[in-house]
């Protein structure tokens, strides 16, 4: 889709957009341009808008249109249903972007197909090209790196912990060095993360008529979580992985409370997929959780977190 020049400037707005020639010439644009601060955000919403009214599975970021179909008869169909919409709206498409009947796509610096998300391998060339930062501009861009693809990160918050240490000053100078600060433990955080990213597993599509299971774990420095569901023939795969760091009172916390604490950040994380589902397994490494959500009287932070998880049908195991 054709994302600028298609909207209209309502004509009492149109004057905020005039600008002058070399030959002293005034014009201003009836049409949203490039290069106007809140054209994206106009244009999102006259996608959004677009959306609401089609029953098909659609997916847009501003110009770039997703359409998901679960054949291709059904495929046909919805996009049918699409551009009599787009024509309605007076909208265009550039036929050489529009690609149809695909098995796959490259999204948003993602590989999406049927078998699940991957990492666009463009997006892992550019991982593997990654030096070891100098400054604490290059590393703050490093870390933005991997925060947009932290779903495909187990434990992303615990190893990169280490490298926001370094980042946390409010008066650090985003050109200073971090050279001499620089030790063994940024190393191995740096290098793990990498060879996390570069190595990243396929995310699963997630079913909802089958059982989600949840593993949850809490270190030191974070908890963490994977949402998992087993195949046809009983192999888990993951759907998605969740992590943050603790805050320096919730590191202070018992080992019961922090694991109880990776549950119901777990749960909560992956709300859009667990609640009002099937039964939800949660494996904790923590054996005493497993009967003590039962009790009734619990208080403090427990009695906090019981209420919390009450919001769902969840079955509570040890890890293997």
């Amino acid at each position: 889709m054709s994302g600028f020049y298609q909207v209209d400037i309502r004509p009492e707005d149109r004057e905020k957009t005039a600008f002058a020639t070399w030959n002293g010439h005034l014009y201003q644009y009836c049409r949203a341009p490039m290069g106007i601060q809140s054209c994206p955000i106009g244009f999102q919403k006259v996608v959004d808008q677009l959306k609401r009214e089609l029953l098909v599975r659609m997916w847009a970021y501003l110009d770039d249109v997703v359409i998901a179909s679960q054949d291709e008869e059904e495929h046909l169909r919805d996009i049918e249903a699409f551009l009599k919409v787009v024509s309605k709206y007076g909208m265009t498409l550039k036929i050489e972007k529009c690609h149809f009947g695909k098995s796959h796509i490259k999204y948003l610096g993602y590989l999406i197909s049927k078998d699940g998300i991957a990492l666009d391998p463009s997006v892992i060339e550019k991982v593997q090209k990654c030096e070891v930062p100098k400054t604490v501009k290059q590393l703050q861009g490093f870390l933005g790196l991997c925060t947009v693809y932290r779903r495909h990160i187990e434990k992303h918050a615990d190893i990169a912990a280490p490298l926001y240490d370094l980042t946390k000053k409010d008066d650090i100078d985003p050109k200073a060095t971090i050279k001499d600060k620089w030790t063994q433990d940024h190393q191995e955080a740096f290098e793990d993360l990498k060879r996390r990213l570069t190595t990243a597993p396929v995310l699963a599509a997630p079913k909802f008529d089958r059982e989600f299971i949840i593993d949850t774990d809490a270190s030191s420095r974070g908890i963490s979580a994977i949402l998992v569901q087993k195949d046809d023939q009983g192999c888990e795969h993951p759907v998605a992985y969740a992590s943050r760091s603790l805050s320096k009172a919730e590191a202070k916390y018992p080992s019961v409370e922090s694991e109880a604490l990776a549950i119901v950040f777990g749960t909560q994380h992956f709300r859009p997929y667990i609640e009002g589902h099937l039964t939800t397994t949660v494996r904790t490494d923590n054996s005493a959780l497993t009967t003590l959500f039962r009790r009734k009287d619990l208080t403090g932070r427990l009695a906090k977190y019981q209420m919390a998880l009450m919001a769902f049908n969840l079955n509570i195991v040890p890890s293997d």
